[in-house]
């Protein structure tokens, strides 16, 4: 099997493996053709092809990240567009892609890699884990209680296209979420995906900011679409610094009851909503889109800022597909940096390279693990562990 970085020439191949595995039909075709033309144009983003006797048989797209990783911004390799023929499904294409990105992103010192998947289990043989469980509320408008602020000196403003975005606004903007969850570092090219218009069904995307006294206090990134003649407004985004933002921004929303039946709200696993609506029985509810994460090479987080009390475990890790992550390793917590070197010592726990991923996360810790018999405890473990922490990446691939 051949490895070929694709490019725009590579587009009716390209084109037929992403048609067939995302099922496009006609009424989309026109748009996802262009968008994924923009992908092979786009020399920010990497694009891999398995091909056998010069035909590609699976393909896939490493969109390069910086995220917020517990108290650390690090490189990330965001997966996407995985697909292969229906014909060579099972002559092992996307492995064979997914060992040549993990080569390519230790290589780049990109310690760890995201993906949406189709099966979480078909992704936890490439060591993949959950680490993220988001809401999504569906709000109609005239639900959302009516709120008195404190101050009436704030400033709505809507963007709706990249050129109406500064580069000091960006900045900005990564400011106010540069200790959130797991949010990136957006630049230019970011905010053009955010509000580009994708879809026949799409009316419009914006960012909609709250400023006081010429600050960003808080934001919203929402699209408003039509379907069967009804129209919705996502919430994909809702930032705010303090309460009273957040109580400023359901105002405004409550004022869109007239235009939308219904608001959904695509939030984090601690975003708090009953006190904020009428009747929260009223409100539909449910966990979407669990990204699953890998650590690439684990001596490459060596250095990284977490919250906790110091401690000091030896691990062994188990990584079938990274062979340089097998072994035992001394991980230390020290004044809030984790330092990560290889060790000969006698392990405390065994774990594999997933479930180490999803702990250092944030997602879950050892404690929960070992109570699922997930990981092996030797005698010698003292339960030292990690503070878990809320993720949520606002970032599809």
């Amino acid at each position: 099997m051949e490895l070929k970085f694709l490019t725009i020439d590579d587009y009716d191949e390209f084109y037929k493996l992403n048609s067939f595995a995302f099922t496009v039909s006609r009424d989309i075709s026109v748009p996802v053709s262009k968008h994924l033309k923009d992908v092979l144009k786009d020399d920010s983003v990497i694009k891999l092809g398995a091909f056998e006797n010069d035909k590609m048989i699976s393909s896939l797209i490493i969109l390069k990240i910086e995220m917020n990783f517990r108290n650390s911004v690090i490189k990330m390799g965001g997966i996407g567009n995985v697909c292969s023929s229906s014909i060579y499904r099972s002559k092992g294409g996307v492995k064979f892609l997914m060992e040549k990105t993990f080569e390519l992103l230790n290589r780049e010192n990109i310690p760890i890699s995201v993906l949406y998947p189709f099966s979480t289990a078909f992704y936890r043989k490439f060591g993949y884990e959950i680490f993220d469980e988001r809401k999504e509320f569906i709000v109609p408008p005239g639900e959302i209680k009516d709120f008195e602020l404190k101050s009436d000196g704030y400033e709505i403003i809507e963007y709706s296209v990249i050129d109406e975005i500064d580069e000091k606004l960006i900045e900005e903007l990564n400011s106010l979420t540069g200790d959130r969850y797991n949010f990136i570092v957006r630049n230019r090219e970011h905010w053009k995906r955010e509000l580009t218009l994708w879809m026949p069904n799409d009316v419009a995307k914006k960012l909609i900011l709250f400023k006081n006294e010429d600050e960003v206090q808080g934001y919203i990134i929402c699209g408003q679409k039509v379907d069967d003649g009804e129209g919705s407004l996502t919430v994909r985004e809702f930032v705010y610094k303090n309460e009273e933002v957040k109580r400023l921004i359901f105002k405004m929303l409550k004022g869109l009851s007239f235009q939308f039946s219904k608001i959904v709200l695509i939030v984090p696993s601690d975003f708090v909503l009953w006190p904020y609506v009428k009747n929260y029985n009223f409100i539909k509810r449910k966990i979407v889109d669990t990204p699953m994460i890998r650590i690439v090479n684990l001596l490459d987080l060596n250095g990284m800022k977490v919250d906790g009390e110091d401690f000091s475990l030896v691990i062994k890790i188990n990584d079938k597909n990274c062979e340089w992550n097998n072994g035992v390793f001394v991980i230390e917590l020290k004044d809030g940096v984790l330092y990560i070197k290889k060790s000969e010592e006698n392990p405390e726990i065994e774990l594999s390279i997933g479930q180490l991923s999803s702990v250092l996360s944030g997602f879950t810790n050892f404690e929960e693990l070992i109570k699922m018999n997930f990981i092996k405890v030797n005698e010698n473990y003292s339960d030292q562990d990690f503070k878990k922490k809320t993720t949520f990446i606002n970032q599809h691939f």
